[in-house]
């Protein structure tokens, strides 16, 4: 039994994010097209984010709680999973302690949950295993209403991952829904089906389409990347489908897919693709770390900041993190692995020039101005993240790989550095005229 100190009743409803931050080896399940411990924030944070903005009290908690103190009195309190067995193939379940009147809200979630699953014959009875009925978290909340958790389905099926993957945060609305709904507070809608019109599916030529799912468009154009015996399925977010949708001139019709920078931590699984022409180019999509290095002074309050980055100015001095445009550029690693590929070896190079975009919908020209960790993609100066609209603070500012999918759309464009010597001539202004123009070379456009 946990040692509660403190009972906390200033919530309504708890939703824990299974295996977040846990203080042991349970990590959670993992497949090809996902890891629970990544997902599970996903649903928890957009799930909480609608409640409080609904004026509901509700509240985020992790795995952590299990070496604390505090325990949660509220109405309701719902325990986030998603399911990989040992043998064979799951689905969605419920759990919940026997005895305690929770299932009447079980039974109203997987009536709504049911409304939307495409694959009905997949669902287990409630508690079919011990760990459902008896889960940890249970001892550390006290309900009104009900406690249970939550099993969305199994992440090690194809059809299923590839279902969810891309509705992650649909799933957080709809489970909001669901919440505000049984406690009769903040009148929260049914997010209805998830909506791909407002983004960009891509599906190879020959793979095949998940059960369940539409046909993949923009309005009404289909469009496919180039086959290559293994085709990933990526979703690209709304925000980016007027700059880099096949409406924009991105020539997505010869578009190679590039699985096997899938192992770098941070990227969006099945988002990088290449294109040969008519510019060649370089697209995936990642978290965004805040790189305060170099000569702008704010590497002080970074643990791992340097007063020095990989690329300098024409006159030798390291780039402004505030005022330069610099993207990162993970080293390479130290063994090689026939596996996997890297940046570098799809052409990216120190000096690179580059857009990026986010949720204001904003193309900033970058460049790869500085080196980071060789397995983690996705990092930039303070600049670039203020621009793109998010915290450019160095100690918590940015998107981390715990929350994307969406994250930040780039497409550089290799074999465009001037490099020398470890300088660049090019200005912020250069940058800025350089990488815009390429940008519109590569979408048809003067």
């Amino acid at each position: 039994m946990p040692n509660i100190t403190n009972w906390n009743s200033d919530f309504d409803i708890i939703v824990q994010a299974g295996h977040e931050n846990t203080p042991d080896d349970k990590t959670g399940g993992e497949s090809q097209w996902g890891k629970e411990i990544n997902w599970t924030p996903i649903v928890a944070n957009e799930a909480v984010r609608i409640l409080t903005t609904a004026n509901v009290r509700a509240k985020k908690i992790d795995a952590s709680i299990k070496t604390g103190h505090t325990g949660w009195e509220c109405k309701l309190a719902v325990f986030l999973h998603f399911d990989d067995p040992d043998n064979g193939s799951s689905g969605p379940s419920v759990g919940y302690p026997p005895g305690h009147g929770n299932e009447p809200a079980a039974n109203d979630w997987k009536t709504l949950y049911k409304t939307y699953w495409p694959f009905p014959g997949t669902w287990h009875n409630d508690n079919f295993t011990a760990d459902e009925q008896g889960y940890y978290g249970y001892k550390f909340t006290r309900t009104t209403d009900a406690e249970m958790l939550i099993e969305f389905g199994d992440l090690s099926n194809q059809e299923q991952a590839l279902w969810m993957r891309p509705r992650l945060k649909w799933l957080g609305a709809l489970l909001a829904h669901f919440l505000s709904k049984r406690s009769g507070l903040g009148n929260v809608p049914d997010p209805g089906p998830f909506q791909t019109t407002g983004g960009a599916h891509f599906i190879g030529l020959a793979a095949s389409k998940p059960a369940g799912a539409a046909a993949k468009k923009i309005g009404t154009a289909k469009f496919a990347a180039k086959p290559t015996g293994k085709t990933p399925h990526y979703h690209m977010p709304s925000y980016a489908v007027p700059e880099f949708g096949p409406a924009s001139g991105m020539p997505w019709a010869s578009a190679v897919p590039q699985p096997k920078v899938n192992w770098y931590k941070g990227i969006v699984t099945d988002s990088a693709f290449t294109f040969s022409g008519p510019v060649p180019a370089l697209y995936y999509e990642s978290k965004f770390a805040i790189d305060a290095d170099g000569s702008s002074g704010d590497a002080q309050d970074d643990p791992d900041g340097q007063t020095d980055t990989s690329l300098h100015t024409a006159n030798g001095v390291a780039l402004n993190s505030r005022t330069y445009p610099f993207i990162v550029l993970p080293l390479q690693p130290t063994k090689p692995d026939a596996s996997r590929k890297t940046i570098q070896d799809l052409g990216a190079k120190l000096g690179d020039l580059g857009v990026v975009i986010y949720e204001t919908g904003k193309v900033i020209p970058v460049l790869y101005g500085d080196k980071g960790p060789a397995a983690s993609l996705g990092e930039g100066s303070m600049g670039v993240a203020k621009a793109l609209g998010m915290s450019d603070s160095p100690t918590n500012g940015g998107i981390n790989a715990s929350e994307v999918p969406p994250g930040v759309v780039h497409v550089v464009f290799p074999g465009t550095t001037d490099e020398k010597n470890g300088r660049t001539k090019r200005t912020p202004a250069d940058v800025a005229k350089d990488a815009m123009a390429l940008f519109n070379k590569l979408r048809g456009k003067k």
